[in-house]
């Protein structure tokens, strides 16, 4: 029984890891967009 909860939780934790990754990529490529392409500014 503690194996199975012990296996949940390192799956789950598997999956935490791999979304914060995803997320930071695609942070970094919408920074790069905002780099490339800055909004004009008003005057």
């Amino acid at each position: 029984m503690f194996k199975d909860i012990v296996d949940t939780m390192r799956e789950g934790f598997g999956t935490c890891l791999k979304e914060i990754k995803y997320l930071s990529e695609r942070v970094e490529a919408a920074e790069k967009k905002v780099v490339t392409n800055p909004l004009p500014t008003r005057d």
